[in-house]
């Protein structure tokens, strides 16, 4: 289904790992599509993987129907190259959702933050971001 709903995630081949308890986390193997010419997964690729989190939450604790999600902002910093596949996370516990349902409900926008990480297939981080990202009741189907 999210493949089907985002091609180029399914050009990626992100592969969603965990969207339950708080924990976000998503994978991106090193391969012909997402490599760059020096054999590391591409910056596009590792800021796409941090980008896809901030929408999960939503798609994890919203009908999405009834919201969109939209990104305001990421930033990222390299710190190393990824030489493996990469896993980014986040955590957004379950407290911070009832607070999302509670503003969506009362005004029909929730807008929140939330960091980051990347790391290779040892554990190491490749990368840390943080973004910036809003939710909107959707007034009429397709039409903020």
């Amino acid at each position: 289904f999210f493949h089907e709903l985002m091609p180029a995630f399914k050009f990626m081949d992100v592969k969603i790992l965990s969207v339950s308890g708080g924990l976000f986390k998503v994978f991106v193997p090193l391969t012909a599509q997402t490599q760059n010419h020096f054999n590391t997964v591409h910056a596009a690729f590792q800021w796409a993987s941090c980008e896809l989190l901030g929408g999960l939450i939503a798609w994890d604790y919203l009908n999405t129907e009834t919201f969109v999600t939209v990104v305001k902002n990421v930033n990222i910093k390299f710190t190393r190259p990824a030489y493996t596949g990469v896993t980014a996370e986040t955590v957004f516990p379950v407290v911070k959702s009832e607070e999302m349902k509670k503003a969506l409900d009362e005004k029909g926008r929730y807008d929140y933050e939330i960091t980051m990480y990347c790391r290779n297939t040892d554990g190491e981080a490749v990368a840390e971001a943080t973004g910036d990202y809003a939710i909107r009741t959707v007034k009429t189907k397709g039409k903020l």
